[in-house]
């Protein structure tokens, strides 16, 4: 069995800085030690879902796309001495993917964009019990404008910020009243974190499809908060067809929704489906 480990941003990020020379911290040693436990021929490491990201807080050109590809797959293969890369592919065939993921971004990205600005004003502080079948309202509403499904994970994060999610707050972010840039850069760094869900679920069917059940797709992060939605989020069915589309089933547990008791829980994924 192999097993495939992504990188997030924050973790190319420190091994960016231990490669420049940079002398650690504490808690930069811990991160190394943690990249070092992959450095094992039974892993293979790969900095594409950072390159999907990209270095600048929102989306790179092809020439800035170039930039990330070279510096990133750089980083990785020059710290990873023992774990085998995907470094050398991403290099050969960067201009190709320079080119896909400069000019292709996920379906509806500019209602998942316009809703999430929307969201981080009115989730900056957190909300009364009284006042919070409001904002639910208005969560749902914004969705269905943005033609967001109302079981999407980026509704799922907004109604858990809202029910006391602090981990999920860490995602979104959300502060009122900042400069525009600074709002877009807010929801594109947001996103892109929420959108691993799929990403990585789209990774592992064609793993599952083409690898025989022998690749097992994980992702190293740093965020506390990131890791938390990542780990509570069960992906517990995956199809891949034969035009490339997965299609993944995945479901949030309890822990995303701190001040809903179980019934409580149970009733707001009943209204989701209901008003879906």
């Amino acid at each position: 069995m192999l097993k495939f480990i992504f990188l997030d941003r924050n973790a190319i990020s420190c091994i960016k800085e231990n490669l420049a020379g940079k002398k650690p911290d504490p808690e930069m040693l811990k991160r190394l030690r943690k990249l070092r436990q992959f450095d094992k021929e039974s892993f293979i490491v790969s900095p594409m879902l950072s390159i999907i990201e990209g270095q600048i807080g929102k989306r790179e050109d092809e020439e800035q796309k170039l930039n990330t590809i070279k510096v990133e797959s750089a980083a990785v293969s020059d710290f990873f001495l023992h774990a085998r890369t995907d470094s050398g592919f991403i290099e050969v065939a960067a201009n190709e993917i320079a080119n896909i993921f400069s000019e292709n971004i996920e379906g509806n990205w500019v209602g998942y964009i316009d809703f999430l600005k929307v969201i981080q004003e009115m989730l900056y502080q957190s909300i009364s019990k009284a006042n919070r079948p409001k904002y639910k309202s208005d969560i749902l509403q914004l969705a269905k404008k943005n033609n967001i499904p109302l079981a999407h994970p980026i509704v799922i994060c907004c109604l858990a910020v809202l029910y006391g999610n602090n981990d999920v707050r860490s995602i979104l972010k959300p502060k009122k009243n900042i400069a525009e840039d600074s709002k877009n850069k807010a929801a594109y760094n947001a996103l892109n974190d929420i959108l691993l869900i799929s990403r990585l679920g789209h990774i592992q069917a064609v793993f599952n499809k083409y690898g025989n059940g022998r690749v097992v797709v994980e992702f190293l992060t740093f965020d506390k908060g990131l890791e938390f939605f990542l780990k509570k989020t069960k992906i517990i069915d995956i199809k891949l067809n034969d035009d490339g589309e997965v299609f993944i089933t995945a479901i949030s547990s309890q822990e995303f929704f701190p001040d809903l008791n179980e019934s409580s829980h149970i009733a707001l994924f009943d209204e989701l489906r209901e008003k879906s």
